[in-house]
């Protein structure tokens, strides 16, 4: 049974509520009759026109299969490198409430038919689609776990890996290393464990007027040189007049 992205975002709220259903670190996990009770009761106030306890089984099976594929894309885009802001984000409204709840639970493989279901009976995964409703259902088995990887293909991993450990190396050794130490750094650190010492007003006064000696030597240090003008003498200026009568 198809259902409107409210009715979904119901049903996950309910899910929560029986944590018999979903929570397999709990012993009421293995309780059979308290696991059909809570089935029931999630039918029961879903109040939808055929939705029995059947099909209460069948949507479990398809929200939790379809949130462990949501969360393979949102690891894999983290895997692959991508910024923040490019990461793989879910569109579906209920997958944080989900998430919330179920992300540190882990299942085995034998649980995957914990849930029992008619014979030939698949579950279905929901999958989210730009663009269409909010719910388009394909027909699917739930997920395996991956195989081990061949002999070759391990080799081939560990090649790539470290040829990007020396790739990062290289970039590493063609930085520019940190500056040497030299007298100025060293009297900087002398003055600032003096200032230290003081108390807060007087901290504050010195560090004012060694900021006033700094300013006015680093004014000088940007002025151009002044140009000296030639001196006259009252002799000079005494024979310029003679010269000038005569």
């Amino acid at each position: 049974m198809r259902f409107s992205e409210e009715q979904t975002c119901k049903f996950v709220d309910l899910l929560q509520e029986h944590e018999c259903l979903w929570n397999n670190t709990i012993d009421s996990y293995k309780n059979r009759q308290m696991r059909d009770r809570a089935v029931e009761a999630i039918a029961a106030d879903m109040a939808l026109p055929e939705f029995n306890c059947k099909e209460v089984r069948l949507k479990l099976k398809s929200l939790r299969s379809t949130y462990h594929l949501e969360v393979g894309k949102i690891q894999k885009s983290v895997r692959s490198g991508m910024a923040t802001e490019n990461l793989y984000v879910p569109s579906m409204k209920w997958f944080n409430t989900m998430d919330g709840y179920m992300k540190n639970v882990t299942y085995k493989r034998d649980t995957i038919d914990n849930l029992e279901l008619p014979t030939g009976t698949s579950p279905v995964i929901e999958v989210m689609t730009d663009g269409e409703g909010p719910h388009s259902s394909v027909a699917s088995t739930p997920q395996l776990p991956r195989k081990r990887l061949l002999n070759g293909q391990r080799k081939r991993k560990h090649a790539d890996l470290m040829e990007t450990s020396a790739n990062l190396k290289s970039i590493l050794g063609r930085l520019p290393g940190p500056c040497p130490e030299d007298e100025f750094d060293a009297f900087g650190r002398v003055i600032a464990l003096g200032l230290k010492k003081l108390k807060p007003d007087l901290a504050v006064i010195a560090q004012s007027e060694l900021m006033a000696v700094h300013a006015k030597f680093q004014l000088q240090n940007i002025r151009p040189p002044s140009v000296e003008l030639p001196t006259q003498t009252v002799e000079d200026h005494d024979y310029a007049m003679q010269t000038t009568i005569l």
